[in-house]
Order: C-alpha cells, then structure tokens, then sequence
C-alpha cells in the first residue's frame, strides 16, 4: 500500500460509484466521496463489479450471477 501511494496511487475505499464515463484517455468517476479523472481505474467491486464496468458504457465481457449454495 505504501509503495503504491508513493507512486501516487491513491485509493477510494468505500466509496460509492455513482457514473463512470470513459474517455478516450480518461475515465472521469463520480463517488460518493469525490468526483475526480484516472488515466487508470482499477475496479474492485467484487460480485457488483460487471455492473459498475456497464455503468460507464462499456461492454461487459461476462456477468457475474452470484448464487449461493452447495454444489456437489
């Protein structure tokens, strides 16, 4: 984590993704907390991440369909 934030990377822990809107060079994300550009995102939304990725227009290459349960 450190050694990331010395790169520069700054990170946006619970914090809601309200629109994502991507660029050709930059995506602008609107939070919760902040609304602010990245010339990267890294999207860690776990079992929400196919919706946060389609809320910014792009195509989802899979969807994620959580279930729960035992398989055997």
């Amino acid at each position: 984590y450190r050694v990331l934030v010395s790169y520069g990377v700054r990170f946006y822990f619970n914090a809601r993704v309200r629109a994502l809107q991507a660029g050709e060079d930059l995506v602008a994300i609107d939070t919760s907390g902040d609304s602010f550009q990245a010339a990267m995102v890294v999207n860690c939304a776990g079992l929400y991440s196919d919706r946060v990725l389609a809320s910014s227009g792009m195509k989802r290459p899979v969807r994620i369909l959580p279930v729960r349960g035992e398989y055997f």
